[in-house]
């Protein structure tokens, strides 16, 4: 297990200062920069060895050192960023399924309406355009070219280097306007792996990355300094941290516990109290309202963040994770933290006093003060928002697994998924990850018997896994087994009725055994839960024309031509229903 003592040096030598104070504001009208950094640790900025120009950057500024996202995911916690919502309040609950709505105070609008230029660049596959997030944006610089996958899972992500010249570049282009700009730098996410020609001391790969993306951000600060003259407000932070091996998680999204909630939070501008550290709680539903502040911007009412400016001294913020859930099949985590108390609702749920006990080690729920937490923290779901909308992930899959992010079921109606009946508690079941986390890469990389050792070892430690279930299927279809695919997709579905990509992958398994009546009721599971899901909608076209349903085949591909005109393989098969012949692709 890889701690948080290695390679750390002694903090940072500044004062720290609790209380309501506010904090005196910047100049208005000056351009504003934000840093998010993708999983990364709050204490991190503790090294001079592995972040020395954040350090830099904090020492003129203010550091915000009780900061923390209230959920471990890098599109919900983005959303969080750049509108101010808390998760129950945007409704975008995890990186798959999911579309931002178009109705949210998006931070970047705010600033086009006035007169500033935005841009956004981005480095990582999660925050693409076609989440949502580039409401507002005039440039929004989603090019991607780096596979560190490797497979066919296609580019996920950009060098924080290449992100920096891009943004650089689009700075020197705004012809004197002020600008807002967003830099999101995605390399501390797994898989770690600096450039070969990064060169640093450090043992670990995580704090290696760590390192390169700081050398980057500090070509970043530097360029926009010049080009400024100094003059400009700048706010760094994470979307969530890194568990490390920290409770048995080795990266993110299902605990919610401080390795992967707390995060470094940095904010500096001309006249700020330089070396500053505010110990007041703070979460990223701050950042969008204080930057709107910070330029003089028409403040937006009802947002659940509070400027930074003037942060009160005690509140509760909501946190969750439905990863696990929709991963898995495990039970969702949620709750809140009151400062200092932590509070997760779970099967045996847990309470921490985060001053006395910062690692979480000694639970302190009772059976006397057990039922008042867990009505707290069902009152802070009063309210939240259901889905708006579905992304269509079909061709994403691939994509997303690589990147640890893709389970079995679909966006969570309400708050439906946190409680629709009893489910495993991750705490029972996470150390069936490093096998399953080793055959999905063994997947990837085209070694089909060496992921199914895996999986299986896996499977040990979590019988019914979603994610297990779900690919020893695939891999029974790649080796020709259809039966066994069957029974590993059906077993699926038996955990949860609600997974529909295992339901439209037992549709592909019985299509393969010519027993389309049952593909045909399989397809139609997985557009029950999804009706957008279009990859499902379109074999089940094909399953009805090799039963002899035309008409009814057509009516699916005439539904799918009203989503996307350009789904493939649609021309293709609407031709061979009109001729009534030939062969038929399977999507």
């Amino acid at each position: 297990m890889f701690r948080r003592a290695a390679l750390l040096i002694p903090t940072l030598a500044w004062v720290a200062v609790a209380g309501a104070a506010e904090i005196e504001p910047p100049v208005r009208n000056l351009p504003v920069l934000l840093v998010t950094i993708d999983t990364l640790r709050a204490d991190r900025l503790e090294s001079e060895a592995v972040m020395p120009h954040l350090r830099r950057l904090a020492s003129k500024g203010v550091s915000f050192s009780n900061a923390r996202a209230v959920t471990p995911l890098t599109l919900p916690s983005h959303t969080t960023i750049l509108t101010g919502l808390g998760v129950s309040r945007h409704g975008v609950r995890d990186n798959i399924g999911y579309r931002v709505p178009e109705d949210l105070p998006f931070l970047a609008g705010l600033f086009q309406e006035a007169g500033f230029a935005t841009g956004a660049f981005i480095g990582g596959y999660p925050l693409v355009s076609e989440f949502g997030l580039d409401s507002g944006f005039e440039r929004y610089d989603d090019y991607l070219d780096s596979s560190p996958l490797g497979g066919s899972a296609g580019h996920t992500e950009r060098r924080a280097e290449d992100v920096v010249d891009a943004a650089l570049g689009w700075v020197r282009d705004t012809a004197g306007r002020p600008w807002f700009l967003w830099v999101h730098l995605y390399d501390p996410h797994e898989p770690y792996g600096a450039p070969d020609a990064f060169e640093h001391p450090a043992r670990h790969p995580y704090d290696r990355e760590v390192a390169y993306t700081d050398a980057a951000l500090g070509r970043l600060l530097a360029g926009l300094e010049s080009a400024t003259a100094g003059r400009m407000i700048a706010l760094v932070t994470a979307d969530h941290g890194e568990m490390l091996g920290e409770h048995g998680e080795a990266t993110h999204g299902v605990f919610l516990y401080e390795g992967a909630l707390k995060v470094p939070l940095v904010l500096a501008y001309p006249g700020a109290p330089a070396g500053h550290v505010d110990s007041r709680p703070a979460t990223l539903a701050d950042i969008a309202p204080t930057l709107a502040e910070s330029a003089g911007l028409q403040a937006v009412p009802g947002l659940d963040g509070r400027s930074l400016l003037k942060l009160p001294k005690d509140r509760a913020a909501y946190i969750e994770s439905i990863h696990g859930r929709r991963r898995y099949g495990w039970a969702p985590l949620y709750g809140y933290i009151d400062w200092p108390l932590k509070y997760i609702a779970a099967p045996a749920p847990e309470l921490y006093d985060l001053v006395k006990d910062p690692d979480e080690r000694r639970n302190l729920i009772t059976k006397r003060n057990r039922q008042r937490y867990a009505s707290k923290s069902r009152r802070m779901q009063s309210g939240m928002r259901a889905p708006s909308d579905t992304a269509e992930i079909a061709g994403d899959l691939e994509k997303l697994a690589g990147l640890g992010y893709t389970g079995g079921g679909v966006a969570a109606a309400d708050t439906e998924v946190l409680d629709d009946r009893p489910r495993p508690d991750p705490k029972t079941r996470i150390q069936a990850l490093p096998a399953v986390a080793a055959g999905l890469k063994l997947m990837a990389s085209g070694d089909d018997q060496g992921a199914i050792r895996e999986l299986l070892k896996g499977r040990r430690f979590d019988p019914d896994n979603l994610v297990v279930l779900n690919n020893l299927g695939i891999l029974s279809l790649r080796g020709g087994d259809g039966e066994a695919a069957v029974g590993y997709f059906k077993q699926g579905l038996r955990r949860d009725p609600s997974a529909d990509n295992i339901a439209s992958n037992l549709g592909l398994a019985l299509s393969r055994l010519g027993r389309h009546e049952e593909a045909v009721a399989a397809f139609r599971t997985a557009l029950e839960v999804n009706p957008r899901f279009l990859a499902a909608r379109f074999n089940l076209a094909v399953a009805l024309h090799r039963m002899g349903g035309d008409v009814a085949a057509r009516r699916e591909l005439e539904a799918i031509r009203r989503e996307d005109a350009e789904f493939p393989g649609l021309d293709e098969m609407m031709k061979i229903l009109v001729a009534g012949e030939g062969s038929d692709p399977v999507q």
